[in-house]
């Protein structure tokens, strides 16, 4: 079956009248832990779906 996880998002104001709906696939204690990350992310090191897996257990 389909595992249920946690959906957050955030609405940021990136500018003047400008919004950014943004959805929330983990947290962090550190900037390093978010970095390292983002950088395994973006070179397809981890998926969208594994960082979700470990924010639903937080």
């Amino acid at each position: 079956m389909f595992k249920k996880y946690r959906q957050v998002y955030v609405i940021k104001e990136v500018h003047e009248n400008k919004f950014q709906l943004c959805k929330v696939l983990n947290e962090y204690e550190t900037d390093k832990e978010v970095t390292d990350d983002l950088k395994r992310l973006l070179a397809d090191e981890i998926t969208e779906k594994d960082l979700l897996k470990d924010f639903a257990t937080k």
